[in-house]
């Protein structure tokens, strides 16, 4: 059996059955402090966001996005309690996961969703999606 690194700094009750189906699903929410996540974003998009997953590289592409693009979105989806949707955890790779935040920010335009961690490491975003409402 492959063992799975986590990448944030939520880390608590992890298993690996826990990246399948509803057991993905974190109860204890939100996991990570906005004012922290709104500070990380603040700094320098480049070092302050890595896009943590192939579809997350693919859907920003997608919106012509670039991390500045990212870092302002989220900023806004995080400022108002109600966007936010549930905890899950996320698989990055095959070995590597995350417990991530899920938040929607809604516009006159459309709506977009946003699954991020806190790096372990604590300086760094990691967005595994961002997307337009499927």
């Amino acid at each position: 059996m492959v063992s799975v690194k986590i990448l944030s700094q939520y880390q608590e009750g992890f298993t690996p059955e826990k990246l399948e189906g509803r057991s993905r699903k974190i109860s204890k929410g939100p996991l990570y402090c906005l004012t922290k996540v709104s500070k990380l974003l603040s700094k320098n998009a480049e070092n302050a966001i890595n896009l943590a997953t192939k579809s997350s590289r693919r859907d920003t592409a997608s919106l012509s996005w670039d991390k500045s693009d990212v870092a302002q979105h989220l900023k806004q989806a995080i400022k108002k309690p109600g966007n936010y949707l549930g905890s899950e955890w996320a698989k990055l790779s095959e070995k590597a996961c995350a417990a991530c935040d899920v938040y929607r920010l809604t516009t006159l335009k459309c709506e977009y969703y946003f699954k991020f961690a806190i790096h372990k490491n604590g300086s760094l975003v990691l967005v595994i999606s961002c997307h337009l409402s499927r």
